[in-house]
């Protein structure tokens, strides 16, 4: 007996991408204008001026200024870890099979990343200047690779070109939420492998999530000047051809918030000093 109403798709494949596909068009829809509730909660009371941003300083317009490295040193350190390590929270992915199939070890939540040597992993670290220097001409690079961004945390300048990159043959958004009131937010489906570039032509601390894998998520600084970095497996941090004088050092973290240490640097020197975590 025929009984009506009822479709049978004999091919799991192919109802996942039917899922998908509505899924994709729903997010578009839901994200298509004005701020959304995500973007609320994230930036929370935070102001959202994105001159605010840690180690942004004050924007100010003229000429960019160019680099002396006659008249510049550098500064090196390392960001430590206090108390017992925190735990890293599993991801699971069984419910999402288009991400299982290609994931076969178990991995972890990034948002505090102790090292084996009590160092701390993706920690932002910048001086605070409102100077203004041209970016450079080779893009920076975020890419979705095994249901993750990565990397997790990753900075660049101001006129910057940014690739955005999906290394997976499965479906992602891409939905990035600045804290800052110039670049503006955007929300866009990469259904297949492929690339797509950006520029943010502002001071900010931007986050990227997929809404279709919650657990996906990083952290992008946008800064005018070049004198940031992040911390890696050894939790250490280098920013070559500071300019001579003080400087404010600003350490910014997802979790963990901010601090900020005074640095001295001579030409042709390294200053060094350091930053200690806890929760």
């Amino acid at each position: 007996m025929e009984r009506r109403g009822i479709m049978k798709l004999a091919n799991p494949r192919l109802t996942w991408a039917l899922a998908l596909t509505i899924t994709l068009v729903a997010v578009a829809a839901a994200c298509g204008g004005g701020d959304s509730r995500s973007r609320e909660a994230i930036r929370g009371r935070a102001k959202k001026n994105a001159n605010a941003v840690a180690g942004g300083g004050a924007e100010t317009a003229g000429n960019p200024k160019k680099i002396d490295p006659a008249n510049a040193g550098t500064i090196s350190g390392v960001v430590k870890w206090e108390g017992a390590k925190p735990s890293m929270e599993t991801i699971d992915m069984s419910g999402t099979p288009e991400c299982a199939h290609v994931v076969k070890e178990m991995i972890t939540q990034e948002n505090i990343v102790v090292n084996d040597d009590n160092t701390v992993r993706f920690a932002f670290v910048s001086i605070d200047t409102a100077d203004v220097y041209d970016p450079p001409s080779e893009a920076a690079v975020i890419d979705q690779v095994g249901c993750r961004y990565v990397p997790h945390v990753f900075a660049l300048m101001s006129g910057q070109k940014l690739k955005i990159k999906s290394s997976d043959s499965t479906g992602h958004n891409v939905h990035y939420m600045p804290f800052g009131d110039v670049n503006e937010e955007e929300n866009f489906a990469m259904t297949t492998a492929g690339t797509r570039e950006r520029t943010f032509t502002s001071n900010d601390w931007i986050k990227f999530k997929c809404d279709l894998h919650p657990w996906m998520g990083a952290w992008c600084a946008v800064r005018t000047h070049p004198f940031f970095a992040v911390t890696g497996t050894d939790g250490k941090f280098t920013i070559a051809n500071v300019p001579a004088g003080t400087h404010k050092l600003v350490l910014k973290h997802e979790v963990l918030g901010e601090q900020s240490v005074t640095v001295t640097v001579e030409a042709g020197k390294t200053a060094t000093t350091e930053f200690t975590l806890k929760k």
